[in-house]
């Protein structure tokens, strides 16, 4: 599952928006398709949810954040963002590191937590 980077990114953006709010509504997306494919999620009834309470045992959200971590450059600035509250501004992108961001972030699925300090990196800056 973790093989391509931009592959893992999305897959794992999109299981982490599963974890966290139990399921989510199928888009038909790749990332839907190629998570399912997977074995760790299953639709049914048109959402997206964990297959089953081991896999969300052993793939939690803490395996989840680990593996996103090693994946984005600005992993330990957007949890030292979080850890503040969302209120430490010098946690934010700015200059090169903003657009090298928003470069790597195009064309991935992110979480909400990624989008949302990468937003704030853009206003902020």
């Amino acid at each position: 599952m973790l093989a391509k980077e931009q592959i893992a990114v999305g897959l794992l953006g999109l299981y982490q928006q599963i974890l966290q709010q139990s399921e989510i509504n199928v888009d038909r997306s790749l990332e839907e398709m190629r998570l399912r494919l997977t074995g760790l999620v299953v639709e049914q009834q048109g959402r997206l949810r964990v297959y089953n309470q081991i896999y969300a045992n052993v793939f939690d959200l803490n395996w989840v954040e680990n593996e996103l971590g090693k994946l984005r450059f600005y992993a330990d600035n957007l949890k030292a963002w979080e850890e503040s509250g969302y209120q430490d501004e010098s946690y934010l992108l700015r200059g090169e590191e903003l657009e090298k961001a928003r470069l790597w972030a195009d064309g991935r699925r992110l979480s909400d937590a990624d989008y949302r300090f990468l937003s704030a990196s853009v206003q902020a800056g």
